[in-house]
């Protein structure tokens, strides 16, 4: 009788990303104080020039601070595999450390450089999506002034409509894995063996919901934590100056951020090691 393979923990996976952050929380915090101040400042100039809706102008604005937190995630990410902690990590032999100190400069450089260019597709996605989709109440105006109502369409439209979303859909899980390649390029590992061993929809859906599993707890504290902010600052009992709500929603966004990025390309990364490399020396 044939073995059954292993199946892949993804809760586990995900833990262990915590638990490596953690681990390394002193050091990366350290790490972590010139990337969130850029990010703070990127943030706080969006709030200040009221371009929360202008998703293109936020992307530019946002490339340095892409940027950084490109160098931030790799530098982690070779902290948590590598033991790299600058400057402990050299030997004393000058030629081993330049050689050494020339990996790290290039693999950090390059993971910085796609990551922002990741990002750069991802707000582009995402304001297409967003311009394409158009504003509901605007949808609900033309709707009342004459437009063709849901079951006027005819059904092979709607079946070319639904197939094409569906598509779309399936297209975007499979493309998740080139989402992460910045996580085998800040490691120095080979993309090439990456995208072959996670070529199918599997991969994807594992990197997918170890992203989620890093990302919820977040979105549900920041979500929780915004009520009560706004609630403090709505409530006029309260002289509290719109300065200081600013400044303190960029430190909190800043802040969530970064941390959901370092746990999720730590989490991305071990399951890289386990599951796509399998322990494969470099």
């Amino acid at each position: 009788m044939a073995k059954r393979p292993k199946r892949t923990d993804i809760i586990d996976i995900a833990a262990r990303g915590y638990m490596s952050v953690w681990e390394h929380r002193k050091t990366l915090t350290q790490m972590a104080l010139f990337p969130m101040m850029v990010k703070c400042l990127t943030v706080a100039v969006v709030v200040i020039l009221g371009l929360q809706e202008n998703l293109l102008r936020q992307g530019l604005l946002y490339i340095p601070s892409f940027f950084v937190e490109g160098w931030f995630i790799a530098a982690a990410l070779r902290l948590v595999f590598y033991h790299e902690a600058w400057p402990s990590f050299l030997t004393g032999d000058a030629k081993e450390d330049a050689a050494r100190i020339a990996q790290r400069r290039k693999a950090i450089q390059a993971c910085g450089i796609l990551y922002t260019l990741l990002r750069l597709v991802s707000v582009l996605s995402v304001a297409m999506f967003v311009e394409y989709a158009g504003d509901p109440a605007a949808n609900t105006e033309g709707l009342a002034a004459g437009a063709p109502a849901p079951e006027d369409i005819p059904f092979i439209v709607s079946v070319i409509a639904f197939a094409g979303a569906t598509m779309l859909l399936m297209g975007s899980i499979w493309a998740y894995r080139y989402f992460c390649l910045y996580v085998p390029v800040a490691l120095g590992r080979s993309i090439k063996s990456f995208l072959k061993a996670a070529f199918g929809f599997k991969a994807s859906f594992h990197m997918i919901f170890v992203s989620m599993l890093c990302f919820m707890p977040f979105f549900v504290f920041l979500g929780m934590f915004h009520g009560m902010w706004d609630q403090l600052f709505t409530d006029p009992a309260l002289s509290i100056d719109q300065p200081i709500y600013t400044l303190g929603s960029a430190v909190l966004q800043s802040v969530m951020e970064l941390s959901v990025s370092a746990i999720t390309a730590v989490a991305i990364g071990v399951y890289m090691m386990d599951v796509v490399y399998k322990h494969k020396k470099k």
